[in-house]
């Protein structure tokens, strides 16, 4: 389960993401797996500019392999599709 550290998340700041947290980190035999996920709950429509913080969807991207330390570690984003509340 998720705990939200504040702006000390250790893992956050050893990894450089300042816009992001760490939601979980595991140790797998291939290496280590870090899912992270943006701190920011709302977002401006594209097309409209309408901010929402309605979530359609949180697709799991893997984005950095980099070795570390002679092992490797698995990067993955949760990022947020927000979904506009605009009627119009």
């Amino acid at each position: 389960m998720f705990k939200d550290t504040g702006g000390n998340d250790a893992a956050s700041i050893l990894l450089n993401l300042t816009d992001y947290r760490v939601i979980d980190a595991t140790q797998e035999p291939a290496g280590r797996q870090v899912l992270i996920e943006p701190k920011a709950t709302e977002a401006a429509c594209p097309t409209c500019g309408v901010i929402t913080t309605r979530i359609h969807a949180r697709p799991v991207h893997r984005v950095k392999d980099p070795p570390t330390g002679g092992n490797d570690i698995k990067v993955l984003v949760r990022k947020r599709r927000m979904a506009c509340q605009e009627t119009a």
